[in-house]
């Protein structure tokens, strides 16, 4: 028995050694990639890994890939992929440029096995083409942007805290009325913090002062020009505070492009911090100038903006898609039941109407670069206009009537990308042009503009004029005698101060409705008496397009001081009004109603013609005028109330008076009495002598 166990024994042994299967060849791994030629971008390439033992038979392990740069699916530059039971191992690489300068070149990946019987190491090298534009360029900005945390307030010390430990001067906080700078990049200048009257304006800056030159406090690069703008005061009388809304000013780009231009303003071209400043399909260069235009131009030569000079890639020209105009203007733009600018697909007017609708948008920073975007929320109106696609939609005409600060930008699509470059354009006149608008909801409206000057008049202040037995001449309505009259307005568009005469281009021209005589201009003159409009009607070239009045002063001389009313002549629902003052094209006032800044005093209750309308006296506005004859500045004191009527002033910001309350015997602003606080028959000289209530 002993024997036939141990013949089983060594049958059993022949058995199980003849079961594996002899060492026949050498092990074996393969290292593959799909794709070979990957983007330094960051684009993956699939590694595929397999290995067969001595017996050719599926590898067992791990297999250890190492690469000089890029990251693996782990990443790390190194990663261990388990073989699975064929064998066979997955995983991914990339290399990406924005990590690593040298992914702009080729590389070498190495893979190592040990045998998963003799644990003999083997190595496998896989070489992959990377493509690019080169590495990225590192050029440190002179001047690094610092936000201060986001606040409501930029008067209540914790910007200033932020400044003092980003290393900004002093001279540069807040303190009790702001710095005119936007210290929280939020869009808005010193909003929150006191100011003293309301309608007065101030420079503004759309960047932090940590953006600025060192030396100068200015903003540098496209910032110079695209990020200025004016900041309005607004309030209720007891409390004042800058609104923020930095007029006419743009915040930087968040990255420049890879073209030339400062457009994120930290003092150096073309460094791109998100694609590295390499080469693009189609690079975009964007108008770093400002456009200066001229109310009223000609209408059949208007200015291009030309989105196709931005594209510096001829072929892309015609390749690019979706074109998009969109275009915001100034305070009157946000309260009229349509915008007074209009954009047009040709020079001459004559050939095509206008073009796009009226949109609320507001400015999206999250946006590369930033675009204005729809928002029905936002306050602002605009035009938005698609003009379709390549050479053919890339180009714009705008017109203006109005001065002030505009932005017209222009975006479209190529490959996915969305590119956006925005034009700031300036309108400029000379000399003093004061403008008046007013909702229109509900129906027309006749509310008329009067500007009087406080100078050089012959008429007696106590001789009476409107037929009421009581004294004081000087007045709104009523004209006296010599000089050509004391005010401006519909009864008196043509006075005659023995200013010089304006060119006639400065009265007549796209939009306007006032007319040239003799050759020339008069100054002052009234462009238009608006006593009824069709709200529906967007071309503002019409005669029942709904516009403001504008009374315009060219010429002025040194020291000339007028000031501003409306009157509620004729209609039969309560209005918001507004008006703004403008020197030399510059916003310097921005009084009233203004959805645009939550503004929403005063309102024009009663109409009443001349005689008992509703009168709101704006304020008083004062010329500088240098010897060469151009006007340097405006200084402009609107008029507050003294007993305020809450539905008409608000609180005490701004001053209707009205028969219905008892504020005035006439529309003279010389009253025979003394409740303006002034003897009888006097002219006011101070901001609150000119309210009666």
């Amino acid at each position: 028995m002993s024997g036939l166990r141990g013949s089983a024994a060594a049958l059993a042994v022949l058995v199980l050694v003849g079961c594996e299967k002899p060492l026949t060849q050498q092990p074996a791994l393969s290292f593959k990639a799909s794709p070979t030629t990957i983007s330094d971008k960051g684009d993956e390439t699939d590694l595929r890994l397999e290995a067969l033992d001595e017996r050719g038979e599926p590898g067992k392990g791990e297999v250890v890939l190492e690469a000089p740069i890029g990251r693996f699916a782990n990443g790390e530059s190194t990663i261990k992929v388990r073989l699975d039971s064929a064998g066979v191992g997955l995983t991914t690489y990339r290399c990406s440029v924005y990590e690593d300068d040298a992914c702009s070149k080729g590389v070498t990946l190495t893979a190592t096995w040990k045998g998963s019987i003799n644990k003999r190491t083997l190595s496998q090298e896989l070489d992959l083409t990377i493509t690019g534009c080169g590495p990225v360029v590192s050029t440190q900005a002179p001047i690094v942007r610092q936000c201060a945390p986001r606040v409501d307030n930029e008067c209540d010390g914790q910007a200033d805290l932020a400044l003092t430990s980003q290393g900004v001067p002093a001279s540069r906080h807040n303190g009790m009325s702001g710095n005119g700078y936007d210290d929280d990049c939020d869009g808005l200048a010193d909003e929150g913090c006191p100011c003293p009257q309301a309608g007065t304006t101030k420079d503004c800056l759309l960047v932090p002062p940590t953006q600025t030159d060192a030396t100068t406090g200015q903003p540098v690069g496209w910032c110079s020009k695209a990020a200025k703008g004016s900041v309005d005061c607004a309030g209720d009388g007891d409390t004042n505070v800058w609104t923020g809304v930095c007029r006419g000013a743009q915040q930087p780009a968040t990255t420049d492009s890879c073209a030339q231009g400062d457009f994120d303003c930290d003092g150096v071209s073309g460094n791109n911090r998100l694609d590295g400043c390499r080469c693009r399909t189609v690079p975009v260069i964007c108008p770093q100038d400002v456009l200066t235009l001229a109310p009223y131009p000609d209408p059949t030569a208007l200015t291009i903006v030309d989105g196709t000079a931005w594209i510096q890639d001829d072929a892309a020209k015609d390749q690019v898609t979706n074109w998009r105009w969109t275009a915001i203007g100034g305070d009157c733009d946000n309260v009229l039941p349509n915008p007074t600018f209009a954009l047009y697909r040709t020079a001459d007017t004559r050939d095509a109407g206008v073009v796009g609708s009226r949109i609320a948008v507001k400015l999206d920073t999250a946006q590369v670069p930033p675009r204005l975007v729809a928002d029905t929320r936002s306050g602002i109106r605009g035009v938005q206009a698609s003009t379709g696609a390549g050479r053919g939609g890339g180009f714009i005409y705008p017109a203006f009537g109005l001065s002030g600060d505009y932005l017209v930008q222009g975006s479209f699509d190529f490959e996915g990308v969305t590119y956006s470059c925005t034009q700031k354009v300036q309108v400029r006149s000379p000399g003093l042009r004061v403008e008046l608008c007013w909702t229109m909801d509900g129906g027309s409206r006749d509310i008329d503009l009067h500007v009087a000057r406080l100078q050089g008049m012959s008429c007696d202040p106590y001789m009476s004029l409107d037929g009421g037995g009581g004294a004081g001449g000087e007045g709104w309505n009523d004209i006296c005698g010599g000089m050509g009259g004391q005010t401006c307005d519909w009864t008196n568009t043509r006075p005659n101060w023995n200013y010089a005469t304006s060119p006639a281009s400065a009265c007549t021209g796209w939009s306007s409705k006032g007319s040239a005589s003799g050759g020339g201009c008069n100054n002052p003159r009234l462009d238009k008496d608006n006593v009824s409009c069709n709200g529906a009607v967007n071309n503002p070239t019409a005669n029942d397009f709904c516009g403001p009045e504008n009374i315009n002063i060219d010429n002025p001389r040194d020291g000339d001081r007028f000031a501003i009313m409306a009157n509620y002549f004729g209609g039969g629902q309560p209005t918001k009004v507004h008006s703004n003052v403008y020197c030399n094209g510059e916003r310097v006032a921005s009084v009233g109603f203004n959805p645009a800044t939550g503004t929403n005093a005063p309102t024009l209750l009663k109409s009443g013609g001349d005689s008992t309308g509703d009168m709101w006296t704006v304020g008083t506005v004062t010329a500088r005028v240098n010897p060469q004859g151009t006007i340097t500045g405006c200084a402009f004191e609107s008029v507050p109330s003294r007993r305020p009527s809450r539905d008409r002033d608000g609180t005490a910001a701004y001053c209707v008076d009205t028969t219905v309350d008892g504020g005035y015997r006439t529309h003279h602003f010389v009253e025979d009495g003394t409740g303006q606080g002034l003897p009888a028959g006097s002219q006011p000289q101070t901001r609150g002598q000119w309210c009666k209530h």
